[in-house]
């Protein structure tokens, strides 16, 4: 089969690669659409894998196409969609089904092989049935939706479990404007458009891709325009999101919430965090609840899951088209992943919000 390789640390190869038949208990998928995350960027450019050579992709659909002889809930031809965590099912938090807190626990697109591929061996138990009207490149985006969901359930925000008084206004910030932070925003006008929504970002293209209606998008360059902001937004927001994992905007999370506020730290945070003390006493005074997430919860035996959410989600017509920013081949991945890499580490400007891979796409590039 074709795929994208990583061989070492920003040497990408498209080859040919060798793929047996599946383990008894797996299914073997031909992928429809594999999602690129901003953590293929630096696996790829900034000696972020864990072993070479290395088939990246966590975000991935596709169509059964084989079996293994245990594998009882799946056939060929079902459309599916992939949980990327691999629970050893042995810790004390698997056997509580707490998965997504694992302490051992495998991952494709990183810990193993994933989808920048035509096909790929996975896990019965990771497959995630997909009804019929959930198209196949779409469900490629279950993934980041599934995490996005998780957040705003940390912000009691969700469905049934909404912690929701007119009396006291809900005016949630979202610090940053790449995909997930524009999903989460998108996400909660969905849940109610009355939800008071704040995104800030440094980058103007991002932002003008949230076109919420009554939401309010910032463009803030540089710590000079946070200080200015902050003179007059400090103790703002009853909600806290913090998306995009840099040091200072951490920091800003707690500057902006106001007393008896929740804030959700949510992006990979890529240097280390440094709170002063004046900053800690805040946290103190304000009596402010700070709540880490990481990935989503998913159970196949218990409906209430994050992926069965965000399959009803996208089941309802949730639309989050704009976000597309491309969908290319498995030939283009190499250079878009160093043209991303060089827009993070701030050497261009290459905009994009989100990217999918479909390896059945000829070479010739195709934007959405």
């Amino acid at each position: 089969m074709k795929a994208v390789v990583l061989h070492s640390n920003k040497q990408l190869i498209i080859e040919d690669f060798a793929i047996n038949s599946p383990n008894p208990n797996e299914c073997q998928i031909k992928i429809a659409a594999t999602g690129v995350c901003s953590s293929d960027i630096f696996r790829s450019f900034d000696n972020g894998a864990y072993f070479y050579p290395l088939i990246m992709g966590h975000e991935l659909s596709g169509e059964v196409v084989a079996i293994g002889e245990n594998v009882k809930n799946i056939k060929v031809g079902d459309n599916v969609a992939v949980y990327p965590l691999i629970p050893c099912q042995n810790c004390s938090f698997c056997l509580n089904r707490a998965f997504v807190q694992c302490k051992n626990y495998d991952y494709y697109g990183s810990r193993r092989h994933g989808g920048f591929s035509e096909f790929l061996n996975v896990n019965e138990w990771n497959l995630i049935p997909l009804p019929f009207s959930v198209k196949l490149d779409r469900a490629a985006a279950l993934e980041p939706l599934s995490v996005c969901i998780h957040a705003i359930k940390k912000c009691g925000l969700f469905g049934k479990n909404i912690q929701q008084s007119y009396e006291n206004k809900i005016n949630v910030a979202i610090l940053g404007a790449g995909f997930l932070g524009l999903l989460c925003a998108k996400l909660l006008n969905w849940i109610d458009p009355q939800i008071s929504v704040t995104l800030i970002d440094r980058n103007k293209f991002k932002l003008d891709q949230n076109k919420c209606e009554f939401q309010n998008n910032i463009c803030l360059e540089n710590s000079e325009e946070w200080e200015k902001y902050l003179t007059r937004n400090s103790n703002q927001f009853s909600h806290v999101i913090e998306s995009c994992g840099s040091p200072d905007t951490f920091r800003y999370t707690i500057q902006i919430a106001q007393p008896g506020g929740t804030i959700v730290w949510m992006g990979n945070i890529y240097s280390d965090l440094e709170i002063p003390k004046k900053m800690v006493s805040s946290i103190l005074r304000k009596e402010l609840v700070i709540k880490g997430t990481w990935n989503s919860n998913y159970d196949p035996e218990i409906p209430d899951n994050d992926w069965y959410d965000a399959i009803n989600i996208l089941k309802s017509g949730f639309d989050f088209e704009n976000l597309i920013s491309e969908k290319i081949s498995l030939n283009e991945l190499p250079l878009k992943l160093k043209q991303l890499f060089s827009h993070k580490s701030r050497e261009s400007e290459f905009n994009s919000i989100k990217i999918f891979v479909i390896p059945s796409m000829s070479e010739e590039r195709s934007c959405n």
